[in-house]
């Protein structure tokens, strides 16, 4: 891989973990991220690919029709008065246009391997960064919010600089890469390490979502590459491995703040407010069920006090109706599992259920950041041939 080609993957991993933004807030500086740290590195990579007749462009048809498809439906012809919003394409143009990229540039095993390798040695500061924080090393503060423990929700928080359930999907990020690099290419120094290292900061935060997805990535790895029997040895190596973290946090009188077991299971009105999200959406979908009602009603309801909803399904289809949803959805699970490696396949979907189960499309980086390399492994089967 050329030096101008990794530089450029360098700064597509910080914005997709959005570390620039985070640095910008930390330090007051100006970084222009969209700028520098999406589109020019995407571009350069986009006619560096053309001009040397590697370019891959899958599923481009399919993904012009659904950005004209979803411009239209948001326009006055659909919405009359109502306010239009983008958001959604948007993410789409990101996540598509960074799906260009790696899959360009990462088109054979060893330039594979080698952005994984990067995203490992990128992920790591980022989440030591706040690790140090929370154990009070260094501070953290931005617009009078500090990163720290936060009582009234029973967990760490990193306050206004970024939602602590991103960093914790950044985290799970980690963990992907992780179970990649041992189980398509062997590499296994350090692997314990960086899995604690990155399940400890998800405890922290008590992250339901990125806790069940690294809990179903990490489990199914194993299973699908050992017997069942070889697998029981992983099993007690995770459980051996949770202990000893527990009990460090325990050493750090941080052992009560480990509070993620009751955020499966408790009743505040977040929990309820993301049910009713689910209600309000899905009852939009079924008023306006071809066409949808457009992004800014798609979750909103007077009855059920809602704006919008968390949940990728339903807000999708209120936003833009069965039509549009049912190609979209077919778009998604191409890039997910790509063109069929059978080895991988029920691990990704899973992935991607989960991931959109969680968050929504305007939360374009913190979704997309454990999708982004979940979506190369599929094509590895038919390169190698």
């Amino acid at each position: 891989m050329k030096l101008l080609e990794k530089f450029c993957i360098v700064l597509l991993i910080l914005y997709v973990i959005n570390f620039p933004k985070v640095i910008g807030k930390i330090t007051g500086l100006v970084l222009y991220v969209e700028f520098f740290f999406w589109v020019v590195p995407t571009l350069i990579i986009i006619i560096y690919g053309f001009i040397n007749k590697k370019l891959k462009l899958p599923y481009l048809i399919l993904f012009t029709i659904l950005a004209i498809w979803f411009i239209v439906n948001e326009s006055t012809l659909f919405r009359n008065n109502i306010l239009a919003n983008y958001d959604y394409i948007i993410g789409l143009l990101k996540f598509y246009s960074i799906f260009v990229v790696f899959l360009t540039v990462g088109y054979d095993r060893n330039r594979y391997k080698e952005i994984l390798i990067y995203c490992t040695i990128i992920i790591t500061p980022f989440i030591l960064l706040f690790y140090l924080s929370y154990l009070g090393f260094i501070t953290l503060q931005f617009e009078g919010s500090v990163v720290g423990f936060n009582y009234e929700y029973q967990r760490f928080t990193s306050g206004t600089i970024m939602n602590p359930n991103a960093i914790s999907y950044v985290a799970a990020f980690g963990i992907i890469v992780a179970q990649l690099l041992r189980f398509e290419f062997g590499e296994k120094k350090f692997y314990w390490a960086i899995i604690i290292f990155n399940v400890g900061i998800i405890l922290l935060h008590a992250s339901r979502g990125a806790f069940l997805i690294s809990l179903v990535v990490l489990i199914l790895f194993w299973f699908n590459e050992k017997k069942r029997t070889q697998s029981l040895s992983f099993v007690t190596m995770f459980a051996f491995s949770l202990t000893i973290l527990l009990l460090t946090y325990f050493f750090l009188g941080l052992i009560e703040d480990l509070y993620i077991y009751y955020r499966f299971f408790e009743t505040r009105y977040t929990n309820i407010g993301r049910v009713q999200q689910i209600y309000s959406s899905f009852e939009n979908f079924l008023d306006a069920p071809f066409w949808g009602k457009g992004y800014t009603n798609a979750g909103y309801s007077i009855y059920y006090n809602t704006a919008r909803s968390n949940f990728h399904y339903t807000q999708v289809l209120a936003t833009t109706g069965i039509i549009w949803s049912t190609f979209y959805f077919y778009f998604l699970y191409r890039i997910f599992v790509g063109n069929g490696n059978v080895k991988y396949k029920l691990i990704f979907i899973l992935i991607g259920i989960l991931t959109f189960a969680f968050y929504n499309w305007t939360e374009i980086v913190a979704v997309s950041v454990i999708v982004y390399f979940s979506h190369i492994s599929p094509y590895m089967s038919k390169l190698r041939k």
